[in-house]
């Protein structure tokens, strides 16, 4: 089993709700810089319509774990098995844009926390 497939997709997108309605989601990949696996980007998608809908948000904070990085992009060792096709490219970019889109749509300000690469 691949490191990506053992790994919990809630543990990779952490929820973290603060004080005065400010939520932190937290891309938890350090061991990988916190490359976007395929769940991650299906989980980030979900994440961002929850927070939408939740008039108790006031900001949305984007941030990678540890100290390496925000996040480098996707994680490139899963292409062979999920973007190994051009059914799965498609596939795989349509759920990225997806949940590009609801950060996107997401009413309230949203900032990205970059620390390291």
């Amino acid at each position: 089993m691949s490191d990506i497939a053992s790994e919990n997709v809630a543990e990779t997108v952490l929820v973290e709700r603060g004080a005065n309605g400010i939520v932190t989601v937290v891309l938890n990949r350090p061991h990988k810089l916190n490359a976007f696996t395929k769940p991650m980007w299906g989980r980030m998608g979900e994440v961002f319509r929850e927070l939408s809908a939740d008039d108790g948000v006031r900001c949305v904070v984007i941030r990678g774990a540890g100290e390496r990085a925000f996040g480098p992009g996707n994680d490139i060792s899963e292409f062979e098995t999920e973007r190994n096709s051009a059914d799965q490219a498609r596939a795989y970019g349509a759920l990225m844009h997806g949940s590009i889109q609801a950060l996107k749509d997401m009413p309230h300000p949203n900032v990205a926390m970059i620390h390291g690469i």
